[in-house]
């Protein structure tokens, strides 16, 4: 069991999960759906709080795709996955996922037939007391603002 979510309540790792065809863990919870192994999508698993609806939390590149450990991924295999989290009943969705805005966030809205939310073209990560998306539009040594605020 870890803890310490924005909310200040205790999500279960380990017990809603799955993985990808490609064997890349996938995590749930009832604010989010979490698609790879690596620490950032980790942590922004942590902070989801569902504020602006179910966060689907997953690597995009500046090309507009959907990277799962580092592999292309389908927007359509990302709504696959979002689809089996247990606690997802539709609606819309926040995405978490950098340069969503090049493509990915459309595809994925299109197929899950709901509005999509915290699109941007820059680096994202979710606000630690929040759990909404915040972008980095000068990179990581910048300063992060909420999307859309410039």
């Amino acid at each position: 069991m870890a803890t310490g979510g924005a909310s200040g309540g205790s999500l279960t790792v380990g017990a809603g999960a799955s993985f990808t065809l490609a064997g890349s863990k996938v995590r749930y919870s009832e604010t989010a759906t979490a698609i790879g192994d690596d620490a950032n999508t980790i942590q922004n698993f942590m902070r989801s709080t569902g504020a602006n609806g179910h966060d689907v939390i997953v690597h995009g590149d500046e090309a507009g795709n959907f990277r799962v450990d580092g592999l292309i991924t389908h927007p359509e295999q990302i709504a696959q996955l979002v689809r089996e989290n247990p606690h997802y009943r539709g609606g819309p969705i926040q995405i978490v996922s950098c340069h969503a805005a090049c493509g990915s966030a459309e595809e994925l809205a299109e197929a899950l037939g709901v509005k999509v939310t915290g699109v941007s073209k820059h680096q994202v990560d979710l606000d630690p007391t929040t759990g909404i998306v915040r972008e980095w539009p000068d990179g990581p040594l910048g300063a992060p603002v909420p999307v859309g605020s410039r």
